[in-house]
């Protein structure tokens, strides 16, 4: 721990938001700060992941591709990207009030990127579980036929598993 200015704080705190590891700031007077940096949490970082979306007409699609893991403000983070021929695929997973390995219910937002137009889904309060390599959700879902009649009773399922190391 060092002693430093409230400047620096701010500085390091910058920092830490565009993906620095954590730090905890303790304001001891006016003019003065505490800061103590950790390393960056066990199962972040790079690493690979395995998605498999089964559509309504029960056809199955499994990719495996890299990701990145992050955490940042008590958030973990996953990102995958795609490169597609015409655009991007785009799935993260985001889970909020991450202390460590455990389960438990977090965002799963599934995109489509076509030039300028997005396309996709928030899947909100999906179990996810997170290891200290890295993490797992799975989601199934039984379709009301809302959007399209044929649809109705029809079951789409999304699970992916992912490993990530510093």
């Amino acid at each position: 721990m060092s002693l430093i200015t409230r400047p620096a704080v701010l500085a390091a705190c910058a920092a830490l938001a565009a993906g620095g590891g954590t730090a905890a700031v303790l304001v001891t007077s006016a003019g003065a700060a505490t800061v103590s940096t950790a390393t960056t949490a066990p199962g972040t970082g790079h690493g690979t992941g395995t998605v498999t979306f089964t559509g309504p007409g029960g056809k199955s699609h499994t990719r495996t591709g890299a990701v990145s893991c992050r955490v940042a403000n008590g958030h973990y983070m996953l990102t995958s990207v795609r490169k597609l021929a015409h655009g991007r695929r785009i799935l993260r997973v985001i889970v909020p009030g991450y202390t460590g390995a455990g389960s438990y219910h977090g965002t799963v937002v599934m995109m489509r990127r076509h030039a300028n137009a997005f396309r996709g889904r928030d899947l909100r309060h999906v179990p996810v579980t997170l290891t200290t390599t890295g993490g797992s959700f799975s989601y199934s879902k039984t379709l009301n036929g809302t959007h399209h009649h044929a649809l109705k009773g029809k079951t789409v399922s999304a699970r992916a598993s992912w490993t990530c190391s510093a």
